[in-house]
């Protein structure tokens, strides 16, 4: 059996269903921030610093399975956003201000109607979206790639790169 040791946070509190597991044993993390205040980030390490991998169950609750070794349990609670309409981009999150920069500016949108993505790959054609609007989101063409459907968002931004020798097919 493995300790499992919980921090004390600042702004809400953590709890998890077990103190003590066994190696591969699932244990729940609970979070409760205090009124006004949002979870910004949990983590769980052993005591090498190595972080196990926390599985979201919901906007407070997230599961791991025990290493081999005492873990420890921390959370930052901070003030919600407020300058941005999207519920996964955290006051104090340490991209924010990014976040913040890029959607002021009209560079990137929401993945969603009110979720930014912060952990969403990069596609291809989010990414000439991106050079697209930076450049003022110039006149183009038609796109001529047979996979671009013309009523998708990034369509006018493939055809201006393809234009401009940004893409190639």
């Amino acid at each position: 059996m493995y300790t499992v040791t919980v921090e004390e946070a600042d702004n809400g509190s953590i709890s998890v269903s077990d103190t003590s597991a066994e190696k591969g044993s699932q244990v729940t993390v609970m979070a409760k921030p205090d009124k006004g205040f949002v979870l910004n980030k949990i983590t769980v390490t052993d005591k090498n610093g190595s972080e196990a991998e926390l599985v979201r169950e919901d906007d407070n609750r997230y599961t791991f399975s025990m290493p081999a070794s005492r873990v420890t349990v921390e959370a930052v609670f901070t003030e919600p956003f407020d300058d941005m309409p999207f519920t996964d981009v955290a006051g104090g999150a340490w991209y924010h201000g990014a976040v913040k920069y890029v959607y002021d500016s009209g560079i990137m949108n929401a993945v969603e109607e009110d979720t930014f993505g912060p952990n969403v790959g990069l596609t291809r054609g989010m990414t000439v979206t991106i050079l697209y609007r930076m450049e003022g989101e110039p006149d183009a063409g038609i796109s001529s790639f047979d996979d671009v459907d013309p009523s998708e968002y990034y369509a006018d931004a493939v055809a201006w790169a393809f234009e401009n020798g940004i893409v190639n097919g």
